[in-house]
C-alpha cells in the first residue's frame, strides 16, 4: 500500500489506518486472527469531506470487520447530515489488508445501504493528535455501532414484511387459481363432457 490512495470521493492515508487483532472470548481465548498484529486490518475509518456551493457536508464512512461466529463480515456504517446508513458484507474466509482494500476501492460506491437511521452527528477534531486518540478508542470498540444495528435490524424487517407481503399474494394466487379449477371442472360435469 502507497502512502496514499486515492477514492472517488476521498483519501484514505496509509498513516490514518489503524490495526488491531480482535479475540474471540470464549473458553480460551485466541487469537482470531493468524496473521501478525501490524497485518491484521479489522477495523478501517475515513472520513470524506464534500464541498456544495458554500456549504460543508461531512459524511464519515466506517468499515467494521470482525467475525461473527461463522464468517468473517463487514459492518459498513455512514453518518452524513445526522443520519446514519448501514449494511452488511460477507467476506466468508478472513481478508486480508489488500482484499479490504481492494474492496473499499472497487465496491464502495455500490453498497446497499439500508435505510436511514437519526443519530447525533460528531464534528471530527481539527488536532491530529486528539483524531489519533479518537482512532483509538474507535479500535478499542467491540464490533459495529448500537445505531448501525438499529439500522440493519430495521432494513431485515422490512426486508421480512416485504417478502411475506409477497408470500401472501402468491398464496392467495394459488387458491384463486384452484378455485377456478374446482369451479371449471364442476361446469364440465354438469356439461356431461
Amino acid at each position: 500500500i502507497g502512502c496514499r490512495e486515492e477514492l472517488k470521493h476521498g483519501i484514505i492515508a496509509a498513516s490514518e489506518i489503524k490495526t488491531r487483532p480482535r479475540r474471540v472470548v470464549g473458553v480460551r481465548a485466541s487469537p482470531v486472527s493468524n496473521l501478525p498484529p501490524w497485518l491484521s486490518l479489522l477495523r478501517v475509518a475515513f472520513y470524506i469531506k464534500e464541498e456544495f456551493a458554500m456549504r460543508k457536508t461531512a459524511v464519515s464512512s466506517t468499515l467494521t470487520v470482525c467475525f461473527d461466529g461463522q464468517f468473517w463480515v463487514g459492518i459498513v456504517e455512514r453518518v452524513e447530515g445526522g443520519s446514519l446508513s448501514s449494511c452488511r458484507v460477507v467476506f466468508g474466509a478472513e481478508p486480508s489488508n489488500e482484499e479490504v482494500l481492494d474492496f473499499v476501492l472497487r465496491e464502495w460506491t455500490r453498497l446497499p445501504l439500508g435505510p436511514a437511521v437519526a443519530c447525533e452527528e460528531r464534528t471530527m477534531a481539527r488536532n491530529p493528535k486528539r483524531r489519533q486518540r479518537q482512532a483509538v478508542r474507535e479500535l478499542k470498540k467491540r464490533g459495529p455501532s448500537t445505531k448501525a444495528q438499529i439500522a440493519l435490524a430495521e432494513q431485515r424487517e422490512a426486508l421480512a414484511q416485504e417478502s411475506a407481503a409477497l408470500e401472501k399474494e402468491r398464496r392467495e394466487e394459488e387458491r384463486r387459481q384452484r378455485f377456478e379449477q374446482k369451479r371449471e371442472k364442476a361446469k364440465r360435469k354438469r356439461r356431461g363432457h
